[in-house]
């Protein structure tokens, strides 16, 4: 078969959410992307609730305006039964900043709204493309990929730098660093679609409903006026143990008919589909970046799906990875500052979530040691931050440094260096994501 050699400045492994953001951003600029590809889009995922932290990132790729026009039901915020209290309890983004509501979307759809319009900026991407190798210099610097097409073609695509964006796959980084898995918040996730179901009263009806049982919780999701995505999450010892003696959907049944609230939102409805599972591993990769090569979205580290963090964090790195690497592109002596400054910025957005998860997933705390904790939480991202949970869990929190990230400019460099354990003169020991 023959050999394709194509030389890059960037080649980004997946065109999910944090692949398509960190295309668009460079090929806006000028660079030259290519972007590989595993499924054809559209394709389902799973991950529909929307927290409004990805909206700045949206709205500079020029996405805001097609997402209102694509019918989502809007989200407002969140609503839990959670705690020692079963009072169930809400909190609304407005009042955490300028966005009111974000959108529980379809994946299938919303993904392929980014990757296409990554396309129309100049992106060139091939969907069916899977990884079968990493090139790398003899002193160990990535050089490229080697890649089979779908028609089992092999290629060799170089590039100056490349990001690995394929999810918790991680088709590059899994060759080029450890992964550090957070044991604690390993889980299961068993979850299918009710139609119709009842919605949250009053102005709650478009919240995503989180609820606490005894050894888990369940996420309720209205992904449409008549569709309700409903999922169990359990940790995956206790799932293990409970199969032993169950079916998953014997499980999943036991523990919604012990819910409060979520029982009776489905209890008119029909499960439309089997159950899907999927394990959640909560981990970090050691390194986000390395000689020629960086990681985005879940290939650099992914956190327990309890806050809908998950879109949010990956286009926020790639944001992060996108302003590192046009640095670099435009000065090569950039680069280890660059480089340096996105793996820690990126790095203590996902210790602070990391950490806060662990603290909420103790369900018998009182309603304001949450509130509590998250108000501290928020305060080592955001100093001027007094809102607290909603502040946390909409991603808002982590916008100031976010938005004012310059990956070699000093003019924000010792508020951030503070934040994130960036030495102006000497480089310190990374923080660890977990």
């Amino acid at each position: 078969m023959a050999n394709r050699t194509t030389d890059m400045d960037v080649l980004i492994i997946g065109a999910g959410p944090a692949g398509a953001v960190t295309a668009g951003l460079l090929a806006r600029e000028g660079h030259r992307v290519t972007v590989l590809e595993k499924e054809f889009f559209p394709r389902y995922h799973i991950g529909e609730s929307m927290i409004t932290g990805m909206l700045p990132v949206m709205e500079e790729l020029g996405l805001r305006e097609e997402l209102e026009n694509m019918g989502f039901p809007k989200k407002y915020g969140i609503t839990l039964v959670w705690g020692n209290d079963p009072t169930p309890w809400s909190t609304k983004f407005r009042d955490a900043g300028r966005y009111e509501y974000s959108w529980h979307v379809r994946r299938a759809e919303f993904d392929a709204l980014i990757a296409n319009r990554a396309a129309a900026l100049g992106a060139d991407i091939t969907y069916g493309a899977t990884v079968n190798g990493v090139l790398r210099t003899g002193d160990g610097t990535v050089t490229g990929v080697r890649w089979r097409d779908a028609s089992g073609q092999e290629h060799t695509t170089t590039a100056r730098y490349t990001v690995d964006a394929s999810g918790q796959a991680r088709a590059v980084s899994r060759m080029l660093t450890r992964v550090e898995r957070a044991e604690d918040l390993n889980s299961v996730a068993v979850w299918s679609y009710y139609t119709p179901y009842a919605p949250l009263p009053g102005d709650l009806h478009s919240h995503i409903m989180v609820e606490a049982f005894d050894d888990g919780w369940f996420w309720a999701i209205p992904v449409s006026e008549f569709e309700m995505s409903v999922g169990m999450v359990m940790h995956t010892d206790v799932y293990a143990h409970a199969v032993k003696s169950a079916s998953p959907a014997d499980i999943y049944e036991r523990r919604l008919a012990t819910t409060q609230v979520l029982k009776d939102l489905v209890k008119d409805g029909v499960r439309k589909e089997d159950l899907r599972t999927t394990r959640d591993w909560s981990y970090s990769t050691e390194s986000f970046h390395g000689p020629g090569w960086m990681a985005v979205g879940d290939a650099a580290a992914f956190v327990d799906p309890l806050f809908s963090s998950g879109v949010w964090l990956g286009t926020s790195g790639a944001w992060l990875g996108a302003k590192a690497l046009l640095a670099s592109l435009a000065d090569p002596a950039a680069e280890p500052f660059a480089m340096e400054k996105f793996e820690n910025v990126y790095r203590q957005i996902g210790k602070d979530i990391f950490a806060y998860v662990r603290y909420f997933y103790d369900p018998k705390r009182n309603k304001e040691d949450y509130l509590a904790k998250a108000n501290a939480a928020t305060k080592m991202v955001s100093e001027q931050s007094e809102l607290g949970f909603i502040s946390l869990i909409s991603g808002i929190s982590s916008l100031p440094d976010v938005l004012n990230f310059d990956p070699i400019g000093a003019d924000n460099l010792l508020d951030v260096g503070k934040k994130v354990g960036i030495n102006q003169d000497a480089p310190q020991a990374e923080p660890e994501l977990s």
